[in-house]
């Protein structure tokens, strides 16, 4: 029996003792709580948002809509429905879930903060760019003040917007966020300066500045390409800067080429 297994049947016997002996009762859906982040960190979605459910559910009946144990279940199922790629089902939990937490803990708490961001990834997502940008931009604030500007928290939310200002086209606002951000990451290793040049790759394409943007791109993917620790998420943002760069310089067979590299990952 592996790691996880043996956990998976540890929790599962603290939920059932809990349910048997308490009911419905705080520490039940608490148990049930963490059962359900080991499903997600496995992977494993569906048995993870019915607990997740089945929890939110029993803090409403047993601790009332302004506990923020609800806030957090709304915000664990703003997650995970932003994982499983529903982004207005996400919104839906994450305004809850803000909602429900400033009032609680107050609006600049880190546990709000993190809903902010989860807030923009899922407008983002939806397309709706200058709400989505609010929130980012609120959550970056925030999270600066808070964790300091080098934060792997800090880092995964100014990742999402300097990916948010693409979106948009604000091509100049892109490349003076990642040319400070890549003067910060002046002793980072490879990968993540790889990365950031990447999009700076973008940016440049955006502005026509091709001649600027193919060396910038090409060598981002050769550093990326066969690096397993990177998430898809930051390899298909330059895949796909470097469809649309052989797009615009009409370059269709080397636009394939990297199409279906982007397609294999999705």
């Amino acid at each position: 029996m592996g790691r996880f297994d043996e956990a998976e049947a540890l929790l599962r016997h603290a939920v059932e003792t809990r349910r048997r002996v308490l009911g419905d009762h705080a520490d039940t859906a608490t148990a049930m709580t963490v059962l359900a982040q080991l499903h997600n960190d496995r992977g494993e979605l569906a048995p993870a948002r019915e607990l997740l459910l089945e929890a939110l559910e029993m803090r409403l009946r047993v601790l009332g809509p302004e506990s923020p144990a609800v806030g957090d279940s709304n915000a664990r199922l703003g997650r995970l429905a932003l994982l499983e790629g529903d982004p207005v089902r996400a919104e839906s939990f994450l305004r809850a879930a803000q909602s429900n937490l400033a009032a609680a803990i107050g609006a600049e708490h880190p546990d709000v903060t993190a809903v902010h961001y989860r807030l923009g990834q899922a407008l983002h997502a939806q397309g709706r760019f200058e709400e989505a940008r609010e929130e980012l931009e609120l959550a970056l604030a925030l999270q600066e003040r808070e964790f300091g500007v080098d934060s792997p928290i800090t880092s995964d939310t100014r990742d999402e917007w300097h990916r948010l200002l693409l979106a948009q086209a604000d091509f100049e606002g892109a490349l003076e966020a990642l040319d400070t951000a890549l003067t910060r990451a002046v002793n980072q290793v490879g990968p993540i300066r790889a990365y950031l040049n990447g999009l700076r790759g973008a940016a440049s394409t955006g502005l026509g500045r091709y001649e600027e943007a193919e060396p910038l791109l090409l060598e981002a993917w050769r550093v990326m390409g066969p690096d397993e620790r990177l998430w898809p998420v930051n390899k298909l943002a330059v895949l796909d800067a470097l469809v649309e760069f052989y797009v615009a310089i009409e370059d269709e067979g080397e636009a394939a080429r990297y199409r279906a590299l982007a397609d294999a990952l999705r």
